[in-house]
């Protein structure tokens, strides 16, 4: 469960308050009622269950397995020269 956690749940909430800042021109097909709290509130809760001892143990493993993936990602972008590491796509036009 805590690599579900480390590697879907938090990022999900964190790319959320992403699209919400940098994208704000794209079409949302939903709402949040009392955005951002019920994010934050998602947030903490999710933090909190990787803090508990059950989790605790294999939070290392994750945390190392999240950094050899964004590791690999990045040396990916380098490598095809893709975003970050080259030409910013347009982003003029929303994404439907």
């Amino acid at each position: 469960m805590i690599i579900q956690i480390v590697f879907q749940f938090i990022p999900q909430i964190f790319a959320l308050f992403a699209i919400r800042k940098y994208r704000k021109e794209i079409q949302r097909p939903y709402g949040m009622w009392l955005y951002p709290a019920p994010a934050i509130v998602a947030l903490v809760g999710w933090i909190y269950v990787a803090a508990t001892p059950d989790q605790r143990q294999y939070l290392g493993t994750a945390v190392i397995l999240l950094l050899v993936g964004i590791g690999a990602f990045f040396l990916r972008a380098r490598a095809v020269k893709s975003w970050p590491l080259g030409q910013a796509h347009d982003r003029s036009t929303p994404i439907a």
